[in-house]
């Protein structure tokens, strides 16, 4: 092995007849092997200059010839950090030896599970807020589709569901536990239930019930026979 010391007899490096490197270590047992009694840190520091902003700082991993590749560090021309693996499998995230979250060559994110969708949980979600919400929008023009799940700061009293279905109205129909309501709609708006885009049944907040009609001026309104 060689031997590189400093202050006399202070061995700080040495490279072993395998080729293995040690940085305060005298039995490196992998390529580098960085060794100390107090903190070890690995500092890899890229565009001093702050200059050139594709300099940036990362750890590229390849085997398989080359073919596999994965990056941790900072993400070509930005300052966002990243975890990638270039090749078509999975990431995997987890603690205490096991998978906790996977994500897939799909993009596909799964906590506790291989997901087949764009995301799966195998296990209870739980928001913890004074108000928590979960909202899950749709895209397109005039589409502000959501699901909120609201639970006032008084949850002994309170607890819903709010759903938010279009953009003619702010909250649509608004299911309650305890305050004595098991379906309520917005002043000023109505509840239309659709298919294939179309209303086939329309309730105006003043009780007038339309079938084949969103305008019924009566009890009950039917456009047909």
């Amino acid at each position: 092995y060689i031997r590189f010391l400093s202050g006399g007899a202070n061995e700080r490096m040495r490279i072993d007849s395998t080729g293995n490197v040690g940085i305060g270590e005298v039995n490196p047992d992998t390529l580098l092997h960085i060794s100390s009694t107090g903190p070890a840190f690995l500092t890899i520091e890229a565009d001093t200059d702050n200059v050139t902003e594709t300099d940036n700082a990362g750890i590229v991993l390849k085997q398989d010839g080359g073919a596999v590749v994965g990056r941790i560090g900072y993400a070509s021309n930005t300052n966002s950090l990243e975890i990638t693996n270039q090749y078509a499998e999975n990431l995997y995230l987890g603690t205490n030896n096991s998978i906790d979250v996977t994500i897939n060559s799909s993009g596909n994110v799964g906590i506790g599970t291989s997901p087949t969708q764009k995301l799966e949980v195998a296990g209870n979600i739980q928001l913890d807020a004074s108000n928590a919400e979960l909202n899950i929008k749709s895209g397109g023009t005039g589409t502000t589709g959501a699901i909120n799940f609201n639970f006032a700061s008084d949850t002994t009293n309170y607890a819903g569901l709010d759903f938010v279905y279009d953009t003619r109205a702010s909250v649509g129909p608004r299911f309650w536990s305890q305050n004595g309501y098991d379906l309520t709609i917005d002043s000023g708006d109505a509840l239309h239930l659709r298919t294939d885009g179309v209303d086939k049944l329309t309730i105006l907040n003043a009780g007038n019930v339309g079938i084949n009609d969103t305008s019924p001026s009566y009890k009950l309104d039917v456009n047909g026979t």
